[in-house]
């Protein structure tokens, strides 16, 4: 991870770390890009999760159980996740959000990416069948809510990859955006302020 403060051309680059990995969930590997820095720093973003691609054996990923959260926003992306015998995710999957008196079931399709307002709270759980095995790659992003806006009510939105829209950025790479740009329509909203996280 290489962090710095936002320029018009290009970027500074304070520091430089390799993301120590560790178990996380029900016992998956993770790598931490942001362990290295200070919140102080990264404010208002508290973390920033790899689940490296990889590829997994059949039954040899346990999930995350349910388990509850509060006061930030979650943007877990899913890169990559596929079933060896051809099989859809969608029904090898048991993803649940429950929030606000309400349950939630999500399809982590490849290309999928969530916008979760927690607000005053939420439960969620990602569990796959234990008959599973293929490839896997994903990232969790999490940003701290305003004072203000810690205890609104949870709000959530999904986004399958074709619902996206893409930018060509500095060097020929291509980006799918949740978020508004100049000149590019969003597809996924909120009334919270955003902020700018310089990572490369």
């Amino acid at each position: 991870a290489v962090v710095g403060p936002r320029r018009t051309v290009g970027m500074d680059v304070v520091r430089t770390s390799r993301p120590p990995s560790r178990l996380e969930g029900g016992g998956f590997m993770i790598k931490d890009i942001l362990a290295a820095f200070s919140m102080k720093e990264l404010d208002p973003f508290l973390l920033w999760h790899e689940l490296p691609k990889k590829e997994h054996q059949r039954g040899s990923f346990p999930g995350g159980p349910m388990h509850p959260h509060r006061g930030f926003m979650e943007c877990p992306y899913t890169k990559l996740m596929t079933s060896s015998d051809g099989r859809s995710m969608s029904t090898l999957t048991k993803n649940r959000v429950k929030a606000g008196g309400v349950e939630h079931k999500l399809s982590p399709e490849p290309g999928t990416f969530e916008l979760g307002k927690v607000g005053v709270g939420m439960e969620h759980e990602m569990l796959i069948d234990e008959s599973w095995s293929g490839s896997l790659h994903a990232f969790q992003l999490w940003v701290n809510l305003p004072n203000a806006n810690k205890f609104d009510a949870p709000y959530f939105q999904n986004a399958a990859p074709s619902a996206l829209p893409s930018v060509t950025l500095d060097g020929g790479a291509t980006a799918k955006l949740g978020a508004t740009r100049p000149r590019v329509e969003r597809r996924l909203a909120d009334r919270v302020r955003r902020r700018r996280l310089a990572v490369r």
